[in-house]
């Protein structure tokens, strides 16, 4: 999805959405079927567990980025999360 909206609004490619869901999708599965592949049947279950480690070292980054988004009142009004202290 972020694909297809990085095609269309970002880069001004204009493409039939049939084809535009086939190529974004494409880039995203074809590397993955050819990991599992070269790794076999044995191998998937290791390549799962080093996908979720890879991505729980990624979410403090994606949090620390939204924090000081979380702090603003105007979007968020009166429920806004304070701050500690």
């Amino acid at each position: 999805m972020a694909g297809q909206i990085v095609m269309e609004g970002f880069l001004n490619i204009r493409v039939r959405p049939w084809l535009r869901r086939l190529a974004t999708r494409a880039i995203a599965i074809v590397p993955a079927v050819l990991v599992i592949q070269m790794a076999g049947e044995n191998g998937v279950g290791q390549l799962l567990i080093l996908s979720q480690v890879v991505l729980s070292m990624n979410l403090p980054f994606a949090n620390h980025s939204a924090h000081p988004f979380h702090q603003q009142s105007r979007p968020h009004g009166r429920v806004r999360q304070q701050a500690p202290g």
